[in-house]
């Protein structure tokens, strides 16, 4: 037996044998220590247990994004068809952008991530994608001019634009600015990731409300549950 599967199960017994975790919010997120122990292990415990369902939502970012997309007051009606595309076929999508790429699809999946919630395909140097990739400028040319990322980039770009137009403006006050006048604060990636985290937490709410409803033993990891 690992040593690990050892120490988690004797170190947590208590909050899985009773289903009463201790969570710390961050960022909207509820976080606990067992989400970090590897997977393998973690697996494991929970199914020895008696945790033995274990549930996620498929392609999360993009899936929650692009419904809360459709729902927002300044949608249009526009159909991503791109988007859609990569929710229904991410395997294939990842399989072959790693394949030609040289990536691995791990670093596949960070990438599209990251994507859509404001990273760029960029070979400047304080760029986390370009350093995701070990800073190969050639590979990060390949992604950039890639027609199926330029098409998932696009709408991208027109999924956040609608988005955008709804949510609160934030401002700040320039000391360089010579009238003083306030410049409204740019929607960048970390506002994006705000947004997203936002909307897991409510999907992950109404998880946790129909599951204490019949009295279930459940562990939260995020976007998915045990």
């Amino acid at each position: 037996v690992d040593p690990g599967y050892n120490w988690t199960a004797e170190t947590y017994h208590n909050q899985i044998s009773s289903g009463e975790f201790d969570y710390e919010e961050r960022s909207h997120r509820l976080c606990s220590p067992i989400q970090n122990i590897r997977t393998d292990i973690r697996e494991s415990v929970f199914a020895d247990a008696g945790y033995n369902y274990n549930y996620d939502i498929s392609t999360a970012a993009p899936t929650i994004l692009y419904q809360y997309y459709q729902t927002v007051p300044s949608y249009y009606g526009l159909v991503l068809e791109t988007i859609e595309d990569y929710i229904v076929n991410k395997h294939s999508v990842r399989d072959e952008l790693s394949v030609s790429s040289d990536l691995d699809p791990g670093i596949i999946k960070k990438i599209l991530n990251g994507l859509f919630n404001g990273a760029k395909l960029s070979v400047h140097y304080n760029t986390q994608l370009f350093r995701l990739i070990g800073y190969d400028i050639a590979k990060m040319r390949y992604l950039q001019q890639h027609p199926y990322l330029n098409a998932l980039r696009a709408d991208i770009k027109e999924m956040w634009c609608v988005i955008k137009a709804d949510q609160p403006k934030s401002y700040y006050t320039d000391r360089f600015c010579k009238d003083g006048s306030p410049r409204q604060r740019q929607y960048g990636s970390k506002a994006k990731w705000n947004l997203y985290f936002r909307l897991e937490r409510n999907v992950l709410n109404s998880i946790k409300a129909y599951l204490q409803a019949r009295d279930c033993r459940y562990f939260l990891e995020h976007d998915g549950f045990r």
